[in-house]
């Protein structure tokens, strides 16, 4: 019975006591509850106002706003030096002078017989009708075009009388002929040629060729002629042996007196020129793209002694860095020696027969 008491007795104590332990933990759970309950209150309220007051926001970079005074006029080095100075040519095509077709315009007579070339050539009646006659020289700077930069270089540097004659080849060449047209330059269509005999340069893939026949030439210039609008003439310049094969020759003689154009050829005898029934001028002087500084201006004084001896004299240089240095140096000098610079178109002053 005594043992029995005992192990009762313990019972009963370890029961109460663990019936206390279960209080107190209830105790402190009750307590603890509403505590964290008030910390997340707290912490949403202070999560809502940082989130309002930006502060989680990332800051804005600071600008600095600096007040720039400007020119008052333009600058004159690029294409409104000369619309400032009314020296621009006027803007092509000219409703009258296209004729449309499935490849774009083709250049045309006028119902009242105004050609392209009276129209888009650069004037220069005061020159020509000086009462002291001075020999004239006159430049064509071929391959135009090619070289975006170095179009853009010499259209800024050159005078005004230096004409242009841009490649159908040439990438953007609409816009490149409104740029150089806007800066005061005529503009001639540098026609792709091969020569009779191999040439010492590819002439390219739309060249005319003696090779090819009536119809695929005449494709072939048409598709050169609608290249883009604007110009006075065109320019048949032949490398190699320098003649242009007679088929090819026709078929060009044919359109340019059809449609009024201009042509300034190489390989023609004074006696052909003579014949013309069109306006059209030889080139005197064909200037290479591989020679020195020295050999250039020995070139360009060849020039002058030729139009000194018969009136005028036109030339012909491929463009290039070297040649618009030289040609810029050699111009400012003409007037000194008696000699007047003037526009290609200038020299095809032979009146067309009826």
């Amino acid at each position: 019975d005594f043992f029995m008491t005992q192990s009762h007795a313990a019972t009963s104590s370890l029961s109460v006591s663990i019936d206390q332990t279960d209080r107190k933990r209830r105790t402190k759970t009750r307590l603890a509850l509403p505590l964290l309950a008030a910390l997340a209150l707290i912490l949403c309220v202070t999560l809502f106002v940082a989130v309002r007051a930006g502060w989680f926001t990332r800051p804005e970079l600071p600008v600095a706003v600096v007040p720039l005074e400007w020119p008052e006029e333009p600058n004159a080095t690029s294409s409104t030096r000369n619309r400032a100075q009314t020296s621009g040519l006027p803007q092509a095509p000219d409703p009258r002078l296209i004729e449309i077709i499935p490849e774009g315009f083709l250049p045309a007579r006028a119902a009242d017989g105004t050609t392209p070339l009276s129209v888009y050539a650069r004037p220069a009646a005061t020159v020509l009708e000086s009462k002291t006659p001075v020999p004239t020289v006159a430049i064509i700077m071929r391959r135009a075009g090619i070289g975006q930069l170095v179009t853009s270089e010499a259209m800024l540097r050159l005078p005004l009388e230096i004409s242009f004659a841009l490649s159908p080849y040439a990438s953007e060449v609409d816009r490149q002929a409104i740029e150089i047209r806007e800066e005061g330059h005529e503009l001639f269509l540098d026609l792709p040629i091969a020569a009779a005999r191999s040439p010492i340069d590819d002439p390219g893939p739309k060249a005319l060729s003696s090779s090819l026949n009536e119809q695929d030439n005449h494709a072939r210039l048409r598709w050169s002629l609608t290249r883009f609008p604007g110009y006075a003439g065109l320019l048949g310049h032949v490398g190699g042996d320098g003649v242009v094969p007679a088929p090819v020759r026709a078929l060009i003689v044919k359109e340019v007196e059809g449609r009024g154009l201009g042509l300034i050829e190489t390989g023609q005898t004074s006696s052909e020129m003579d014949r013309a029934n069109f306006f059209r001028a030889p080139v005197r002087l064909s200037i290479e793209n591989d020679l020195s500084s020295e050999a250039f201006d020995a070139a360009l004084s060849q020039l002058e002694s030729i139009a000194q001896k018969n009136g005028s004299a036109l030339g012909v240089a491929n463009i290039s860095p070297l040649a618009i240095e030289r040609i810029k140096h050699w111009s400012s000098k003409l007037s000194e020696k008696g000699l007047r610079l003037v526009p290609a178109s200038a020299l095809l002053t032979r009146e067309p027969r009826s």
